[in-house]
């Protein structure tokens, strides 16, 4: 498609000279699986200078993220010349200002990103090639985006296929050889190409990075137009769940799939729950299959449990349901704060898990932070925990840690984070009713 010999129609300069373009790559390189792999694909189909690819740190990136993807690209052999990096954070920050719902977010970042390609181009483009965009975009990036046509439901917006994506595509100025696959078959290409082991098999990580990890909520206003009874919500709940079972479901929503279609709904919260996965993977498919407006369910770690207790129960003294509410302050928004405490958290659950050999078998891990405390005067959050085991992304199951491990990594969590976090959430929500990420 890219051959020496592919030029345009010929196209007139200014002095009236009749030129013929050829056509060059410009990629956008995340460090991720898809990006690099496409980004090694082009640079292996076309000459040298005829690919560039660029990596934008958007301030959602995970700690040290951008050194470590710096020092993998180099040793695969795609740094050097023809791979830049810029630093957009403070550029991406200021677009997100004020926005809280996840599409918009999701919008806002892709179009930020669309922006910094076309500054980085002018600067580093011949005015004699034309420049597509060059993409790693995946199979199933497009069918949760609504499809090539857009005629199916959007379960989320993803950074690739925003509106001026689209604009572009229409026009014959994208270029994504990974289009057809699912991440299986994008990590079979990656090892046919040669690439490390080390980065075709690294965990997903978003293109909008923690900016959808990081849930938002607007103003008190905002919240106040919540018309949902909360009490007869916990209720209802409860009567679905098995005896024993502390439930609630605070005032914050998360994007679930429910068949092709999106769904935006309350999540639950499971206290007081038995140490067995097949007791709370059961009550939790039960309560999310029988409840309309609850997509997602999670058990609390530690934001109330005293260590000792037997089986995962709570003494008499402690049985009554928690009670989440909105961190005090609202609007909580995307902020360098926020973003920075994840990272930090992030960092701390990877290792952790890392640690104990549990990374090796889960697909991905992400690790979220909501706006939710248990004292409606602390300014606190909490971190929710996401491991799943998956092969191609469109199905999912929660990842089951042994509960040890889980008290341990909370323990962990709440002692080096203390002043600023609630809580540690364990998402037990597989795909379809609950997306892997939160937004």
């Amino acid at each position: 498609v890219l051959g020496d010999d592919d030029e345009n129609d010929d196209e007139n300069d200014d002095d009236g000279s009749s030129k013929k373009k050829k056509k060059s790559v410009f990629t956008l390189v995340s460090g991720g699986v898809d990006s690099t792999v496409a980004f090694a694909l082009i640079a292996k189909a076309l000459p040298k200078d005829r690919v560039r690819g660029l990596y934008v740190d958007t301030g959602m990136m995970r700690l040290n993220e951008t050194e470590t993807v710096k020092s993998s690209l180099e040793k695969a052999g795609l740094g050097a010349d023809n791979l830049h990096f810029v630093d957009a954070s403070s550029r991406f920050l200021e677009a997100l200002e004020g926005a809280t719902a996840p599409e918009v977010k999701r919008k806002i970042i892709g179009r930020e990103f669309v922006n910094v390609q076309k500054d980085e181009c002018a600067k580093l483009m011949q005015h004699d090639v034309q420049w597509l965009l060059g993409q790693g975009t995946i199979y199933p990036d497009t069918i949760e985006s609504g499809g090539e046509k857009k005629k199916a439901d959007v379960i989320k917006t993803h950074h690739n296929r925003v509106p001026e994506i689209d604009e572009l595509l229409e026009k014959g100025l994208v270029l994504e050889p990974l289009a057809d696959l699912y991440k299986d078959e994008v990590r079979a290409v990656g090892e046919q190409l040669g690439l490390p082991k080390a980065m075709v098999w690294r965990q997903p990580f978003p293109g909008p990075g923690l900016g959808v990890r990081l849930l938002c909520v607007g103003d008190d206003l905002d919240q106040k137009k919540e018309t949902v009874d909360f009490d007869a919500l916990r209720d209802e709940a409860t009567k679905l769940v098995p005896e024993g079972f502390l439930v609630d479901v605070p005032p914050l929503k998360s994007v679930g799939c429910q068949g092709d279609a999106r769904t935006y709904r309350h999540f639950a919260v499971f206290d007081n729950y038995p140490h067995d996965w097949d007791l709370v993977a059961d009550a939790a498919t039960r309560l999310v299959n029988a409840h309309d407006d609850i997509n997602r369910v999670v058990l609390s770690l530690g934001g109330r449990k005293k260590r000792g207790t037997k089986n995962g129960h709570h003494p008499p003294e402690q049985q009554q349901p928690p009670r989440y509410t909105v961190t005090p302050g609202a609007p909580h928004t995307v902020t360098k704060r926020r973003l920075d405490l994840l990272r930090r958290a992030d960092d701390l659950a990877t290792a952790h898990l890392e640690e104990g050999g549990f990374m090796k078998d889960i697909w991905q891990c992400p690790v979220a932070m909501a706006p939710l405390t248990l004292d409606p005067t602390a300014n606190k959050e909490v971190i929710v925990l996401r491991p799943v085991e998956s092969t191609e992304a469109m199905t999912a199951s929660f990842f089951r840690l042994p509960f040890d491990t889980l008290a341990d990594l909370a323990d962990k969590l709440l002692a080096n984070l203390h002043d600023d976090i609630a809580d540690v959430f364990f998402d037990v929500t597989n795909k379809p009713p609950g997306t892997i990420e939160w937004e």
